[in-house]
Protein backbone atom coordinates (compact mmCIF):
# COMPACT_ATOMS: atom_id res chain seq x y z
CA UNK A 1 0.00 0.00 0.00
CA UNK A 2 2.93 2.43 1.10
CA UNK A 3 4.34 2.19 -2.80
CA UNK A 4 0.87 2.87 -4.60
CA UNK A 5 0.42 5.77 -2.33
CA UNK A 6 3.50 6.84 -2.79
CA UNK A 7 3.83 6.66 -6.90
CA UNK A 8 0.50 6.43 -7.83
CA UNK A 9 -0.32 9.75 -5.44
CA UNK A 10 2.04 11.82 -7.00
CA UNK A 11 1.70 13.70 -10.57
CA UNK A 12 5.55 13.85 -10.62
CA UNK A 13 5.66 10.23 -9.69
CA UNK A 14 3.83 8.32 -11.36
CA UNK A 15 4.93 9.84 -14.76
CA UNK A 16 5.67 7.03 -16.81
CA UNK A 17 9.13 8.38 -17.67
CA UNK A 18 9.55 8.76 -13.60
CA UNK A 19 7.97 4.99 -13.23
CA UNK A 20 10.48 3.06 -15.71
CA UNK A 21 13.20 4.60 -13.74
CA UNK A 22 12.14 2.68 -10.79
CA UNK A 23 13.51 -1.04 -9.94
CA UNK A 24 11.73 -3.78 -9.64
CA UNK A 25 12.45 -5.24 -6.46
CA UNK A 26 9.32 -4.56 -3.71
CA UNK A 27 11.87 -4.12 -0.75
CA UNK A 28 13.68 -1.10 -1.98
CA UNK A 29 10.47 0.57 -3.73
CA UNK A 30 9.06 0.16 0.01
CA UNK A 31 12.48 1.77 1.48
CA UNK A 32 12.24 4.44 -1.37
CA UNK A 33 8.14 5.12 0.21
CA UNK A 34 10.30 6.08 3.42
CA UNK A 35 12.11 9.62 1.59
CA UNK A 36 10.54 12.62 1.62
CA UNK A 37 9.11 13.24 -2.29
CA UNK A 38 11.03 16.05 -3.10
CA UNK A 39 14.23 14.22 -2.00
CA UNK A 40 12.77 10.92 -3.79
CA UNK A 41 12.79 12.93 -6.67
CA UNK A 42 16.17 14.41 -6.69
CA UNK A 43 17.54 10.79 -6.64
CA UNK A 44 15.37 9.53 -9.71
CA UNK A 45 16.85 12.69 -11.80
CA UNK A 46 20.45 12.30 -10.41
CA UNK A 47 20.38 8.41 -11.65
CA UNK A 48 20.92 7.10 -7.84
CA UNK A 49 17.55 5.02 -8.19
CA UNK A 50 17.59 2.89 -11.69
CA UNK A 51 15.73 -0.46 -12.67
CA UNK A 52 18.96 -2.08 -12.02
CA UNK A 53 18.95 -0.64 -8.63
CA UNK A 54 18.88 -4.09 -6.15
CA UNK A 55 19.74 -2.88 -2.53
CA UNK A 56 20.23 0.69 -1.38
CA UNK A 57 23.24 2.05 0.53
CA UNK A 58 23.49 0.37 4.05
CA UNK A 59 23.17 1.93 7.72
CA UNK A 60 25.04 4.46 7.54
CA UNK A 61 22.76 6.73 5.29
CA UNK A 62 19.73 5.39 7.77
CA UNK A 63 21.61 7.06 10.38
CA UNK A 64 21.46 10.74 9.16
CA UNK A 65 17.63 9.54 8.20
CA UNK A 66 18.09 9.63 4.12
CA UNK A 67 19.74 6.34 2.49
CA UNK A 68 20.66 8.58 -0.31
CA UNK A 69 23.46 10.97 -0.81
CA UNK A 70 21.10 13.86 -1.00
Amino acid sequence: MAIARTFGGSQELSKPTTLSLLPSEYCVLYELTKLPEDKLEIALAEGWVRPETRNLPGEERRQNGSMLPI
